[in-house]
């Protein structure tokens, strides 16, 4: 086999095939309808210096981190 299809076969081992997704209630997941602010929750991760701020794993990395900055004003308005 090529370098591609033993690559391929790999990354297939770990995905979960789309009928062995569990049913769930009130939906099964991924879930694709509307979503009510009374039943959501939202969860932001690590948003302090290493991804987002001056001297951070993502600015010594020589990131721009105006990226990963993005969405701390419109999360802010969120909370």
């Amino acid at each position: 086999p090529t370098h591609g299809q033993v690559v391929a076969a790999r990354m297939s081992a770990y995905r979960a095939p789309l009928a062995n997704v569990p049913s769930a209630e009130p939906y099964v997941w991924p879930y694709d309808g509307a979503v009510e602010r009374n039943s959501v929750a939202l969860i932001i991760i690590d948003m302090q210096v290493d991804f987002c701020g001056r001297g951070g794993y993502v600015d010594t990395m020589g990131y721009d981190i105006a990226l990963t900055r993005a969405p701390i004003e419109p999360l802010s308005r969120v909370l």
